[in-house]
């Protein structure tokens, strides 16, 4: 029997899907790893989480942070739909080398807006989402890593039927 998913798990998936198509080869300015570990929750990132990025390569990693209901955007029917507005976060993850060329905001800001450009290709997310809206970057850096991230947010819309996280 095939594995089935709920709905917010199959937008998780959409968005790792695009995440990974951000390649040279594809049109990007790089070449981004998508590292799964066996989960999404959130780390902290100051104490080398993502360690294994290699010096002057890229890496993402993706967060899915619980869904909130939103009440007003249910839909009356049988059965019922409920909305749900879910965020998923994609902290870009670079380790300079020693001697970089680029300035490092530069760097960050086009991890940034290839991820973006990825995933925004289907914001409906194969269907599944009613809307999807690109949230603020944010930058940052660890020191103790020696690694900077871009952090991409995405807040997901979708249905679900009532008391069915699976169905539409």
């Amino acid at each position: 029997m095939a594995e089935t998913y709920p709905i917010a798990e199959q937008i998780a998936r959409i968005i790792a899907a695009a995440v990974s198509t951000v390649t040279v080869a594809n049109g990007y300015q790089y070449d981004l790893a998508l590292q799964e570990d066996g989960t999404r929750c959130d780390r902290v990132k100051s104490v080398g989480g993502y360690d294994r990025t290699p010096p002057g390569q890229y890496a993402a990693q993706l967060i899915s942070v619980p869904p909130a209901r939103n009440p007003e955007g249910d839909q009356e029917g049988s059965p019922p739909r409920l909305r749900w507005r879910q965020e998923f976060r994609v902290d870009l993850i670079y380790r300079p080398p020693d001697k970089a060329s680029t300035p490092i905001e530069t760097v960050l800001t086009r991890l940034w807006a290839d991820c973006v450009q990825a995933v925004m290709a289907d914001p409906q997310m194969g269907a599944l989402a009613e809307t999807t809206d690109v949230g603020e970057p944010s930058f940052e850096a660890a020191v103790e890593t020696n690694e900077i991230y871009a952090t991409a947010v995405f807040a997901v819309d979708y249905l679900t039927r009532e008391n069915d996280p699976y169905s539409q």
